[in-house]
């Protein structure tokens, strides 16, 4: 096959491109489909990343100040409480009684 340069197949694009074709229009909708769904996956993806970003303030928000209701109402570090005070303490975060506006005590 002749290698045709740049110019020569510019021509014979002017020459044969027929924007009316079937073919010519179906290659250009699939193609902008797929640039859709790609751009779509993409906007997904990067929403998802937020919301794990989100997700992750919150609960690093929510691990402190329950931290600092431990402190506050056993007088130590969550290391340090006895297996009986983890599983009361996880009983009152499942119950919704450990809220971070409200200071309950012991």
């Amino acid at each position: 096959m002749l290698e045709l340069n740049f110019a020569d197949k510019v021509r014979w694009l002017q020459k044969n491109f027929n924007p009316y074709s079937k073919r010519w229009y179906y290659d250009n909708k699939i193609r902008t489909e797929q640039i859709f769904s790609r751009e779509a996956k993409k906007e997904e993806l990067r929403q998802v990343k937020v919301l794990k970003e989100q997700e992750k303030k919150q609960n690093a928000n929510r691990n402190k100040w329950i931290g600092e209701w431990i402190k506050q109402n056993y007088g130590c570090e969550s290391s340090k409480l006895t297996i009986e005070q983890k599983k009361e303490v996880v009983n009152l975060i499942s119950k919704g009684k450990i809220v971070k506006s409200t200071s309950l005590t012991k």
